[in-house]
């Protein structure tokens, strides 16, 4: 039986607006995640270790900050003449010109550059999600139930209202989906990693586009277009699953990645691959607490750290305490700061005083000033 060829198609276009300050200027899937790594880092290296080597990178929102990073994907060994990486970016001047409102209209404005591809199965995955999955797994059982889509699904502990919320029968074939309801039916959710056969993919899109003029989010207009015409099956990930759009989900995630519960980061059968900063190793001082933490290359720590992370070139002077917190790239934390269950934005030069009371997530921009995500 002839292999299957796949095409991954990677969303990384969305402004992230629910990260507030943390993605104001900078495209979501550039984040910091664990210090050192990029949330695209996730996506682009469960790819690749699933055999996966052709892979469309959709990106709008200030790409700029994410193209530095992608490198044309040279840390993935994605730079090849064959396949490898290709970015889509917003165009002008043919069918399908202008900006993308939603996740399946980014799909139907590119749906000629993902034709071209020549693919059999059509792989589209979000670019803000933490977790580890290979790949082949799901295209097995996409194969094996002769499935038009399948979902990747999972469990949550915490709030599925959030997400695409799934339902399903005795045999996994998907027999609802609801995005984002206010009661949710199950707490099954959709991943936001979905196999499709390419043509159907392709002729859906054509099919939905026409019946609603435009499109949307997947939720909104494919998903439920494809419920109804074909068939639709799940892949459930039993494993650790986060998604980090929020403030909230952010920190949370990073507090699971010091337990040790969250996806493993450092495995040698599967690490997670990044460009990462070239900086000298990070510098301890004397009088400096270091408990629980990661401390990144380049950091310098002379006060209190519990519990917390620490970013390329950031500072924590002397008489500085920071406890449960994220503090990114080259940001400072000066004698008689204390931050606590913050988030502090690159670069950010922190004020002397308390920041934060513990009772809630607080994301210090760039410019020192407090943000509270229910503000």
């Amino acid at each position: 039986m002839r292999r299957p060829r796949v095409l991954a198609v990677v969303l990384a276009g969305g402004a992230g607006s629910r990260l507030g300050p943390l993605t104001e200027h900078r495209a979501k899937p550039s984040l910091r995640l664990a210090g050192t790594y990029r949330l695209i880092d996730v996506v682009l290296s469960n790819i690749v270790h699933s055999g996966i080597d052709d892979v469309r990178l959709i990106e709008q929102f200030v790409p700029r900050t994410l193209d530095d990073h992608v490198a044309a994907g040279r840390p993935w060994d994605l730079d090849r003449s064959h396949g490898g990486l290709r970015v889509l970016a917003p165009f002008t001047g043919e069918d399908g010109e202008g900006f993308a409102r939603g996740n399946s209209d980014s799909l139907w404005r590119h749906r000629r550059s993902l034709e071209a591809a020549e693919a059999d199965l059509i792989i589209v995955l979000s670019a803000d999600h933490l977790y580890t999955l290979d790949l082949s797994d799901v295209v097995e059982t996409h194969l094996r139930r002769s499935a038009d889509l399948t979902v990747v699904t999972t469990q949550v502990p915490h709030d599925p209202s959030a997400h695409g919320v799934v339902e399903v029968d005795a045999d996994g074939t998907v027999t609802g989906f609801a995005y984002k309801p206010q009661s949710p039916e199950t707490d099954l959710v959709a991943c936001e990693i979905f196999c499709f056969t390419a043509s159907v993919l392709l002729e859906s899109l054509e099919q939905a586009h026409a019946e609603h003029g435009e499109l949307g989010d997947w939720g909104e207009d494919l998903i439920p277009h494809l419920l109804g015409t074909g068939r639709v099956v799940e892949h459930r990930l039993e494993g650790y699953w986060r998604d980090l759009g929020t403030p909230e989900a952010y920190w949370q995630a990073h507090q699971e990645i010091l337990d040790g519960t969250s996806a493993r980061l450092d495995d040698p059968a599967w690490p997670i691959r990044s460009a990462q900063p070239q900086r000298l190793p990070a510098r301890v001082g004397d009088g400096a607490e270091v408990r629980a933490s990661l401390l990144s290359p380049g950091c310098t720590v002379e006060g209190s750290v519990r519990r917390s992370v620490i970013g390329p070139g950031a500072v924590i002077e002397e008489g500085a305490e920071v406890v449960s917190s994220i503090v990114l790239d080259d940001a400072r934390i000066p004698a008689g700061a204390r931050v606590q269950r913050c988030i502090v934005d690159i670069g950010a030069a922190v004020a002397p005083g308390v920041h934060g009371d513990g009772s809630a997530i607080t994301v210090i921009d760039a410019g020192g000033r407090a943000y509270r995500p229910e503000d």
